[in-house]
């Protein structure tokens, strides 16, 4: 079985049960209480979560520590997460990050909220699609490694060549939670869970008559 939509690039239904699972084992997963965004981290340069790594704090801080990251516009190189040169930008973005940390400052938890909307270009053709993805995300650090998820509706990420999957750039409209982790200064993206409906930007942008208007969503598999 495969997660299909009206067109567009499946993703495999084991494939789905899988990430779903991993996540549930590791304690990963945590829900949002209402529309999930695209917190900044996402929209970086690497396409994942930068902003979402820890804020400087001070010792003892406690928290939350109070942060309203910039969004960056970005473009992906051809073939790195679509098969076409794409650009990210954000017309509107007015986000807070609220950032918990431990007695020697090592963040713990945050959660970012506010207005976000994504434009993104198929540098190739001029095809252009705006996205809404306002809302709250949660992310969780990992204590023993460089590594932290963020979790909920609305948001969205590209999949780069070494991703688990690559070459996807997904916006969730219902749950999405991926698990971002850098060794060794290499940022890689694991799909933890994927539930609901979904768009693919690539496909959506590979598409001859593609505009801001244009929509195509898909939903996935649901996995408890």
């Amino acid at each position: 079985m495969v997660a299909r939509g009206r067109r567009g690039y499946p993703l495999p239904d084991e494939h789905l049960k899988r990430w779903g699972d991993e996540g549930d084992a590791m304690g990963w997963k945590r829900r949002s209480g209402s529309a999930a965004a695209v917190a900044l981290a996402v929209v970086a340069a690497t396409g994942g979560a930068a902003q979402a790594r820890p804020v400087p704090v001070e010792r003892g801080a406690g928290g939350p520590v109070v942060t309203h990251p910039a969004s960056v516009p970005y473009e992906y190189p051809a073939g790195e997460v679509c098969d076409f040169p794409a650009r990210a930008e954000f017309p509107v973005s007015d986000l807070t990050l609220r950032t918990w940390v431990d007695g020697n400052g090592t963040p713990v938890f945050a959660i970012e909220s506010g207005a976000l909307v994504l434009r993104a270009t198929n540098l190739r053709t001029g095809a252009t699609v705006d996205r809404d993805v306002s809302g709250t995300a949660v992310i969780a650090y990992s204590p023993h490694a460089d590594a932290y998820v963020m979790s909920g509706n609305d948001w969205a990420t590209g999949f780069h060549t070494g991703d688990e999957p690559a070459h996807r750039w997904i916006v969730a409209h219902d749950h999405m939670s991926v698990r971002v982790t850098t060794t060794a200064g290499r940022t890689t993206k694991q799909l933890l869970a994927l539930r609901g409906a979904y768009e693919d930007l690539c496909a959506t942008l590979a598409e001859p008559r593609a505009s801001a208007t244009s929509t195509m969503v898909r939903r996935a598999a649901s996995r408890g």
